[in-house]
């Protein structure tokens, strides 16, 4: 992979972690608002925050891997 691929692959972890996010906080503001149950949207929150989880680890795992193509020695 060369650093422009890394680049893309960051560009769209780093999306999908910024709209899950956005999800869970919506919605948190749906459930505080009273508009639904918590309940009735207890799953997709739960999915939503297992998402957001799995693409920082991506991210982090991202990180780690380019650091040892860009600097082999360390």
């Amino acid at each position: 992979m060369t650093i422009d691929d890394w680049s893309l692959v960051r560009l769209v972890f780093k999306k999908v972690e910024e709209e899950s996010d956005e999800t869970a906080y919506w919605l948190e503001i749906l459930v505080e608002s009273g508009l639904v149950p918590q309940e009735q949207i207890a799953g997709i929150y739960k999915e939503t925050n297992e998402i957001l989880a799995m693409t920082v680890a991506s991210l982090k795992t991202l990180r780690n891997r380019k650091s040892k193509i860009v600097n082999p020695k360390s």
